[in-house]
């Protein structure tokens, strides 16, 4: 009797685990595009500061270094904030995965129309 009363306990923690370890992969997957985003923004704006500071040393025309500039800080900052708005939307559709996973994980149905059945 009692592997009887086990038996759905067993699969209610196998189909948990299952909805935890789907939950995990979308969470990882996320944080590692996330991570990708931001290491990509860096890495541009670094290396378009590095340009500008090495034409800084050489000792170029300080009226063509000063546009230079500041194009620089406005193109650094335009990355900067498609970089927040990509991530804003990563965390959107993670979070509807994340949903959807819960919904359909835990046996409850979708949203009705509103119209009788």
């Amino acid at each position: 009797m009692s592997s009887d009363a086990n038996d759905p306990l067993h699969a209610s923690t196998q189909q948990f685990t299952g909805l935890a370890m789907r939950a995990n992969r979308v969470l990882m997957e996320t944080a590692e595009s996330a991570l990708g985003l931001q290491l990509g923004q860096l890495q541009h704006s670094a290396s378009a500061t590095g340009q500008f500071l090495d034409a800084l040393s050489k000792g170029q025309d300080p009226a063509q270094l000063v546009p230079q500039g500041l194009q620089l800080a406005q193109d650094n900052l335009q990355r900067l904030g498609q970089t927040g708005h990509n991530l804003m939307d990563l965390g959107l559709r993670s979070g509807q995965q994340l949903a959807e996973l819960a919904r359909t994980g835990l046996g409850a149905t979708p949203p009705s129309s509103g119209k009788p059945g």
